[in-house]
């Protein structure tokens, strides 16, 4: 199934999950998958069109955002941070430390009463 198609079966999921989810926790913050490092890979294709499900499945769940961490390792790159992967999926201890930070203020933002700081439903 190709980008731009009918909803797949992770975002289905995803949608199942965050009802289940979301009576528990005081925070539900689901995060893009992405691929880094890979610039045009069958990969990186394939984790925006899911990221893409997974931030429209966030935002319709009560008490629910999603996060972007592109435009964290965008900002870590641009100061000369990395390399982030292993792989284009495994963090290193830098891409750790980028995950860190971005969850880090996205929970603080949530808890000041707005979305997640990288991306809100995004």
């Amino acid at each position: 199934m190709g980008v731009g198609h009918a909803p797949c079966a992770p975002a289905r999921h995803y949608e199942e999950l965050l009802e289940w989810t979301g009576a528990r926790p005081q925070r539900v913050v689901c995060v893009r998958p992405l691929v880094l490092e890979a610039a045009g890979s069958v990969w990186e294709v394939h984790a925006a069109a899911i990221g893409d499900a997974v931030a429209a499945a966030a935002a319709g769940a009560r008490g629910t955002t999603s996060l972007d961490l592109r435009p964290a390792f965008a900002a870590a790159a641009g100061r000369g941070e990395g390399p982030f992967t292993t792989d284009g999926v495994h963090f290193t201890d830098a891409g750790a430390t980028v995950v860190a930070g971005a969850f880090a203020s996205a929970i603080d933002d949530i808890d000041r009463g707005g979305g997640a700081a990288s991306g809100k439903g995004g």
